[in-house]
């Protein structure tokens, strides 16, 4: 009895883990876009604090964790259009899972990577950080549910 409530709640979920997927990716490159549209234009030590090698390396591994994903999420999407329902849905049922769990680890990543350099700007309600601390406070329950 277990096992089959757990089968069917794996294969139940997937287009909608998919879509949380989805859009905690969108949330991440969004976040990770405002990041660099301020490092560009933001100066620290008389030059723009993108010639910082730290801020580049922060951004590039964001940046690299990010892309990955969308790759995988981009996968799975192809799957799930292709694949037949009933073969989808046993074939891909963990993997949606885990395709969610990584979607939120990568916002946050992505989130504490704008926060970071926003700096004190990445707290603010208001202004340049208002984006940053959005996404920095509101993916904390992506993360957790499955």
């Amino acid at each position: 009895m277990l096992a089959d409530i757990q089968f069917h709640s794996m294969t139940n979920f997937n287009h909608e883990r998919l879509t949380i997927a989805i859009g905690a990716t969108r949330q991440a490159r969004v976040a990770l876009s405002a990041a660099m549209e301020y490092v560009l234009k933001r100066e620290a030590f008389g030059k723009p604090l993108v010639d910082q090698p730290v801020v580049r390396h922060r951004l590039a591994k964001a940046g690299a964790l990010l892309e990955s994903q969308w790759a995988w999420v981009e996968q799975f999407v192809y799957q799930m259009v292709h694949l037949p329902k009933a073969t989808a849905d046993i074939e891909l049922g963990g993997l949606t899972a885990m395709v969610k769990a990584q979607s939120g680890i990568v916002l946050n990543e992505c989130a504490q990577t704008a926060q970071l350099l926003f700096g004190g700007n990445g707290y603010t309600k208001s202004g340049q950080g208002e984006l940053v601390e959005s996404k920095y406070t509101d993916h904390s329950g992506i993360i957790g549910s499955n």
